[in-house]
């Protein structure tokens, strides 16, 4: 699923078209382009294209290199949601009945996506689709609209719904249904992510707190054993859980004592532990692997965001930034310890970047030589997914492909 810095960035995000031409690009007859430049010579970067439009958008890879987001129809400018995969190209998921929008925010390792789609009567809900039964709509927890922010590998989907009183998080599962994991006494909860042990986290308002009020919010872990668990804080009042492990280690970010925000990575053994920073006052954790290392951004002693990756054996590293941009973020982490993410300015010019432990920050290019692209997923394969500007001020969706999984495409497309 998206991080919360990385849905801002999307927000806030307007590319812009510039002559310099930092890269050199080689559209090849397979429809895959080629960067010729050092810093990623033997990779490729697909342009993923649209049903017709002028903008599409990714949203997660799975390890099968199945991406899903959403892509412009050729009529109104309607937006669907897709699946892309090698060799089959883009698919239309359609639209749930009688609406015209759609878009995947999330895709399980058996090619199942989650997402968004406006209800006939204009309302949004989650679904669920699966090449054997299409887009089902999951309904909501009483309320007019759901949405969806992630699924597993089994198929189950986490996120968040209206309900009688606020908004509450909800675990759908294909015989259950969607279920109402409730809050924490207050009236609004909402998840970010979840497991393959159905287990989900996100955040929960607590008690004491009054409808017209913003309560105070913590992050939390639910399972089916035990139900909600508030993971607590690092000393002040908020604290947001934003991805989970399958060991089901808990990141995200929470206030401390003296009002600064910073990364945690939660286990059941040790609780909440403090990542720190890189010499300023904040930071956050925003994806977590298998091995329990964090990737996030922090805050530098000269007050930029640097992305990092945390390790229990080595702390908080820096991972610095490209092409000279003052600031960067980590959006994903895969189970090699490899980062995708995204260094910006801020006049809004931006770059992908993928960091390996092996050969560190690697700009991923650019489509067509236009000036920006961002990172939001990758795999434990390396390939990452992401947007990208081109020619007119239009966006599109991109997979960046490692040198080698990059040979093995062009040749399965010949």
């Amino acid at each position: 699923m998206l991080s919360s810095s990385a849905r801002r960035w999307l927000r806030t995000w307007s590319p812009r078209i510039s002559a310099s031409k930092r890269l050199s690009i080689v559209l090849l007859s397979t429809g895959v382009v080629a960067i010729s430049a050092q810093s990623a010579s033997a990779a490729s970067l697909i342009d993923l294209g649209t049903f017709g439009g002028l903008h599409s958008t990714a949203f997660a890879i799975n390890d099968l290199g199945q991406v899903t987001g959403g892509a412009d129809t050729a009529t109104g400018g309607s937006l669907n949601a897709f699946r892309w995969a090698p060799g089959s190209g883009l698919r239309d998921l359609g639209t749930l009945p009688g609406a015209t929008t759609s878009v995947g925010t999330s895709i399980n390792n058996f090619g199942q996506v989650a997402g968004d789609a406006v209800t006939a009567n204009g309302e949004d809900h989650a679904f669920r689709w699966t090449r054997a039964g299409g887009m089902q709509d999951l309904g909501t927890l009483g309320g007019g609209s759901s949405n969806a922010a992630a699924i597993n590998d089994l198929g189950e989907v986490t996120g968040n719904s209206t309900a009688a009183e606020g908004q509450h998080v909800f675990r759908w599962t294909p015989t259950g249904g969607m279920q109402d994991l409730g809050t924490l006494g207050g009236f609004d909860s909402a998840g970010s992510a979840i497991n393959d042990l159905g287990q989900v986290t996100g955040w929960a308002e607590e008690a004491g707190m009054s409808d017209s009020a913003d309560g105070t919010f913590v992050a939390f872990r639910w399972t089916s054993a035990g139900g909600m668990q508030d993971l607590g804080t690092l000393g002040g009042p908020y604290s947001s859980g934003a991805a989970i492990n399958n060991l089901g280690q808990v990141t995200g970010q929470a206030d401390t004592a003296n009002g600064d925000q910073h990364a945690f990575r939660w286990t059941a053994t040790r609780g909440m532990q403090d990542l720190g920073t890189l010499g300023g006052a904040n930071s956050d954790g925003v994806a977590i692997n298998d091995l329990g290392q964090v990737a996030g951004e922090a805050q530098t002693p000269a007050g930029d965001y640097h992305a990092f990756r945390w390790t229990p054996t080595g702390g908080m590293q820096d991972l610095g930034t490209v092409d000279g941009l003052p600031d960067s973020q980590a959006v994903a982490i895969n189970n090699l310890g490899q980062i995708a993410g995204i260094a910006y300015d801020a006049l809004g010019d931006s770059r992908a970047f993928r960091w390996t432990p092996g050969g560190g920050m690697q700009d991923l290019g650019l489509l067509s030589g236009y000036p920006d692209s961002q990172a939001v997923a990758m795999n434990d394969f390396g390939e990452v997914v992401g947007l990208a500007s081109t020619a007119g001020a239009n966006t599109r969706a991109f997979l960046w492909i490692p040198p080698g999984r990059c040979r093995r495409l062009v040749r399965a497309r010949r």
